[in-house]
């Protein structure tokens, strides 16, 4: 089995580990979300110089952490800035842990002003919300509807802006890596990834919603795949129990890996497109 790699580059400074034990030893929790709110992402590094640690506690720096495999292409699993970067002494060890967040700038302190006078594709909208906010790019706009009300204003912040039209026209909206996405609740991005026993599925269980416990969704416990984004589709296939197979849109990843021990997995919340089953 090839050794799993992680690369840390925070401003100018690049820290990589190997799971031969090679480099820094490093662990990583990413947290993403379909509904509206900056990814998270917390980073333990062991033992970088003193000089390092002064460098990297300084504030909104940028930060890509890719993942992978020796000798295969390297994933970009998060990008942001800096929110905080602390060192703690653990015996003989130093651990700086270094907390990010993806287009938090532009998703707090955006803010437009501006009045449609007559009928606008929503998706015209949306993009042009999504353009006010600062460091962050357009990516796909999958959102259906017109607005119909004459004189239709906007004003305030961009978050709260985009979360009324959600409600009102049934989407979700995202920042993935510095790339803004809205996406119709009654689609997914074009690519599906097959998630079964052979490519790394470890277990299922159904997400039950409402008075009569209808299935939902599912959540998905598999190793780590750094391809994978919320808004994105996934093919289950489980052997365990075939009655939870099928595609699913995912709403929230939980990403846990290490250099130096065993965890490389993930965690999938997703749920079916447009309905229950």
């Amino acid at each position: 089995m090839l050794n799993r790699v992680v690369k840390l580059t925070v401003g100018d400074k690049v820290m990589q580990g190997s799971g031969d034990y090679k480099g820094f030893n490093i662990s990583f929790n990413v947290q993403k979300t379909l509904l509206g709110a900056p990814n998270m992402c917390e980073v333990s590094i062991v033992n970088l110089s003193r000089d390092t640690r002064t460098i990297v506690r300084e504030r909104q720096l940028p930060i890509t952490l890719e993942v992978g495999h020796e000798d295969t292409e390297l994933i970009t699993l998060f990008k942001g800035t800096t929110t905080s970067a602390i060192p703690i002494q653990e015996g003989p060890d130093v651990v700086m842990t270094i907390t990010a967040m993806d287009g938090q700038i532009g998703i707090i302190y955006a803010t437009q002003q501006v009045t449609y006078d007559g009928p606008a594709p929503v998706s015209t909208v949306v993009e042009e919300l999504a353009g006010t906010m600062e460091g962050v790019g357009i990516g796909p706009i999958l959102v259906d509807g017109e607005l119909k009300q004459k004189g239709r204003a906007f004003s305030g912040p961009t978050q709260q802006l985009l979360d009324t039209l959600t409600n009102e026209y049934g989407f979700s909206w995202s920042v993935q890596n510095g790339i803004f996405q809205a996406i119709s609740d009654l689609k997914s991005l074009p690519q599906i990834f097959l998630i079964s026993p052979e490519v790394g599925l470890q277990s299922a269980q159904p997400l039950l919603s409402g008075p009569f416990m209808v299935r939902a969704g599912v959540e998905i416990q598999a190793l780590l795949n750094a391809r994978l984004n919320p808004g994105q589709s996934v093919n289950l296939v489980s052997k365990l129990d075939p009655t939870l197979n099928g595609p699913y849109k995912i709403h929230n990843l939980d990403f846990n890996g290490e250099t130096h021990g065993e965890a490389w997995n993930m965690s999938l919340q997703s749920f079916i497109i447009g309905g229950v089953w």
